[in-house]
């Protein structure tokens, strides 16, 4: 008798939109964000924080660009291939990414980052965006 792999509709079509923040949850049996994240926002500031356990400082990249936050990360095996016998192994590891849009008001230029106990936070100050004004009209003669 031979195995037939699962077909899973929902991870097929989040390959084909190259969703690389998405990842199949099967407690929860749906699809769910790899790289979870929180947007919250105070008076003065924006604050993103991002679950990173096991991954370094320096296996992250941090980019904003036209009020986006791009944050890319790799999480390393801790264990060796070679010389380990594995038994089990349930902590997932490799390149993980996830794009947040922001605010328009938020300060891309004066972001703060930083890395503790497996959280990123990265806090964006508000800045006041231009009102509304009407333009005259000129006619010309």
């Amino acid at each position: 008798m031979s195995l037939v792999p699962f077909f899973f509709p929902e991870l097929a079509l989040a390959e084909m939109q190259d969703q690389s923040h998405v990842g199949w949850n099967r407690s929860m049996n749906k699809l769910t964000p790899l790289l979870k994240a929180d947007l919250t926002e105070s008076d003065g500031e924006y604050k993103v924080s991002a679950d990173l356990p096991g991954v370094k400082a320096e296996d992250l990249e941090i980019t904003v660009d036209h009020n986006c936050l791009l944050l890319k990360a790799e999480r390393k095996q801790s264990h060796d291939n070679k010389t380990d016998k594995v038994h089990t192994i349930e902590r997932s590891y490799g390149m993980v990414q996830r794009r947040i849009e922001l605010p328009r008001n938020a300060d891309m230029d004066h972001a703060v980052t930083n890395l503790k106990n497996g959280v990123l936070t990265v806090t964006f100050p508000k800045v006041a965006l231009p009102s509304s004004r009407k333009l005259e009209i000129k006619q010309d003669h």
